[in-house]
């Protein structure tokens, strides 16, 4: 009842500007407001937060990622998950988690109340829905024929200086209609969330100038009212500034100054560095107080201790070293000195890989990742460099039931099974959004969903699952 009372207090004041006109607000007569004028919010709130909309039993292992509300897990805590056998949560209307433990527990809790019930029968896991902290997702055209030439030995400057690279993405985009980049956001999106993603940051850039950046950030607000995917970096909702700082491109000082002009007005520090030359980025990122710095690749000893020592999140990108065919970021080493490591696709025309269990496979083979550890940093860790672990990347009471169900007894499966993971359902705040079964769950731009449409009953009783 307190949690109750604390939320309908500290919102007090936007229940009275929808209700009606009050000039004086304080303690005293906020609270006469609401018990006389607000009766049915708080009725409201009270059955929103404690209905129960679904259980879901005897999941062989119910991966919780973490389980004492932690917002990272770094070192050897990486390789340590929480992991429940023949595992059971419930679910709120509210499309939160209520409770998880053993089956048995949540059963017998719970057998009073009505609700759905969903039976895996100790044949499918459940993990965290995936988080990719790291894309570049709106963009025109291919660099198909770039790809071929890195293959015959090119490398990433030289293509650049020849036209091609970013400056080519620029130049499409720049030309293209914002219904057909919407339209490829969208295919984009429900491949990605095919492949359990739930959460992610798409960046714009490729705009270069105010007129073009501005279109592509509406393009993807647009996306984010069409789609289930959570999107980080949309025109009303933008957490992060970001630079290519290299050489070249933007070097050191031109980097520092405008992420500080960024930070002077609100946003959080979260930048590309080090990818393929040493260039101080870590040293730089401590310096501005940064979240978190991608790809690393060429990462000193030093600004490895820096990243430690303030909480920074090394993003690292492997499909980048793969298609570039440099060497890859030193994960071991930065998971051995305790640096809160992520993991991130990377996706844009130059690595066009949009699969986050591929990542996952990538940073196992290429990076000596354990399987628990390719999950901690695709779940909670990329959560946290998004700054979203309070609400994404484990499944603890609070936070939303994003999860994805495995078809398999054995969660690993969708790291081992390469190519075509063994991804049942995904389920985004309580509701069953992809499905196996389901395809046409996914939204077609053309048919202009929102997302409170998508968000409809799931589609399969709970005795199909």
């Amino acid at each position: 009842m307190k949690f109750i009372w604390d939320t309908i207090f500290v919102n007090g004041s936007k229940f009275v500007e929808t209700v009606g006109s009050v000039k004086k607000w304080n303690k005293k007569k906020g609270f006469l407001f609401l018990l006389t004028k607000n009766l049915f919010v708080l009725l409201f709130v009270l059955k929103m937060t404690s209905a129960l909309k679904f259980i879901i039993i005897h999941a062989s292992e119910l991966v919780c990622v973490t389980g004492n509300g932690e917002r990272y897990l770094k070192g050897s805590q990486m390789d340590k998950l929480k992991i429940i056998k023949d595992g059971g949560m419930a679910v709120g209307e509210d499309g939160k988690i209520k409770d998880v433990g053993k089956s048995e527990y949540i059963i017998k809790k719970y057998e009073k109340e009505k609700k759905e019930i969903i039976d895996l029968k100790m044949k499918k896991a459940i993990i965290p829905g995936l988080v990719d902290s790291h894309t570049h997702s709106i963009f025109a055209g291919d660099r198909i024929n770039e790809f071929e030439m890195k293959i015959k030995g090119a490398t990433y400057m030289e293509i650049h200086k020849k036209g091609g690279g970013i400056g080519y993405t620029v130049e499409c985009i720049r030309k293209e209609k914002e219904e057909i980049l919407l339209k490829e956001l969208i295919k984009y999106l429900n491949r990605m969330l095919k492949q359990g993603t739930i959460l992610t940051e798409i960046k714009s850039g490729y705009g270069l100038n105010l007129l073009n950046e501005i279109k592509m950030l509406k393009i993807i607000e647009k996306a984010n009212e069409i789609h289930n995917i959570e999107i980080i970096g949309y025109l009303k909702n933008i957490y992060f500034i970001d630079v290519f700082h290299e050489k070249g491109i933007f070097e050191f000082k031109e980097t520092l100054q405008i992420l500080q002009c960024g930070k002077k007005y609100g946003f959080y520090i979260n930048f590309h560095g080090d990818e393929l030359h040493y260039n101080s980025s870590a040293e730089l990122a401590s310096i501005i107080n940064a979240t978190a710095v991608s790809h690393l690749e060429f990462i000193s000893n030093y600004g490895i201790s820096l990243l430690s020592k303030y909480l920074i999140a090394a993003i690292l990108l492997p499909t980048t070293a793969h298609f570039l065919r440099i060497h890859y970021p030193p994960a071991r080493l930065l998971i051995s000195n305790d640096v809160i490591l992520a993991l991130g696709s990377d996706f844009n025309p130059n690595s066009f890989c949009l699969s986050m269990p591929f990542v996952m496979n990538l940073s196992c083979v290429s990076m000596k990742l354990t399987f628990n550890e390719a999950l901690a940093a695709s779940t909670i860790n990329s959560a946290y460099a998004l700054r979203q672990s309070h609400l994404f990347g484990s499944l603890e009471i609070h936070k939303y039931a994003s999860f994805i169900i495995i078809d398999h007894h054995d969660w690993r499966h969708i790291i081992y099974q390469l190519v075509d993971p063994p991804i049942h359902s995904v389920f985004q705040k309580g509701i069953c959004v992809w499905t196996k079964f389901h395809p046409t769950l996914l939204p077609d731009h053309d048919d202009h969903l929102h997302r409170s449409q998508l968000f409809a009953e799931p589609p399969l009783p709970p005795s199909k699952l």
